[in-house]
């Protein structure tokens, strides 16, 4: 088990690294893996250099409250919602995509129906309140009493959709982050728990909240993304 969480961890690491990439951010982690990708050895030790130098430099009050395990988790949690945020609005055009709509059509259902039965939230365009175009529904036969539920499990629906009820998409992109966010400061509060360490328990945080696959299902209407919270606060 130790091993192969060590390994899962390395690679959630290596992902943040690529964070610049993915979203076309120039910077000096893309400089860096770009200088990996050419084995540019001098280009590498420069980045290293680079990235550890400012750590020497953090003034003395904003090392204490980096340090301090009361104060040091409401940090992490600011600095992951407003990574979380910002990464939303950059891929606002893109999103919701993939099975998101249909999530977000059976949430609909369920606050304004009180059902699952999603065949008439379709035929309404409720989904056009997001979504722009045709969305057909997602199922793969009409139930015994002739209705449509979609193949997709409500649960992160049941989740959000209060929050739908309340502010719309935009207000659910918000809830997700900021629930992702908080997850964050507990794997920190975990990492500190075992170490004892405010250093070892923000690199745990940075390899948890910085990894590609928190990033990208931190705001995006996923069952992924509530169950990664469950497991962190679990």
């Amino acid at each position: 088990v130790v091993s192969v969480f060590a390994l899962d961890f390395a690679a959630g690491l290596s992902n943040a690294f690529l964070v610049e990439m993915i979203f076309n951010w120039p910077g000096l982690s893309r400089y860096g893996m770009n200088a990996m990708l050419r084995k540019d050895l001098n280009a590498i030790a420069a980045v290293i250099l680079i990235a550890g130098e400012p750590a020497t430099r953090v003034p003395g009050r904003m090392r204490a409250w980096l340090s301090n395990p009361s104060r040091a988790p409401w940090l992490a949690f600011a600095f992951a919602a407003v990574l979380y945020a910002g990464a939303a609005a950059r891929l606002a055009p893109l999103v919701p995509g993939g099975d998101e709509p249909h999530y977000l059509v059976i949430a609909q259902s369920l606050w304004r129906d009180g059902d699952l039965r999603i065949e008439n939230n379709h035929q309404r365009g409720d989904y056009l309140e997001y979504f722009g175009g045709t969305l057909r529904p997602d199922y793969l036969k009409r139930g015994t009493d002739g209705q449509i539920y979609s193949i997709h499990l409500p649960g992160v629906s049941v989740l959000v959709a209060p929050v739908l009820a309340l502010g719309g998409y935009a207000a659910v992109v918000l809830f997700l982050a900021l629930l992702s966010a908080a997850a964050t400061a507990a794997a920190w509060r975990a990492a500190y728990a075992v170490t004892s360490r405010a250093s070892a328990a923000w690199f745990g945080w940075a390899g948890v909240a910085l990894a590609a696959p928190m990033l990208l299902l931190s705001f995006t209407v996923y069952p992924d993304g509530p169950g990664a919270v469950v497991v962190v606060l679990a």
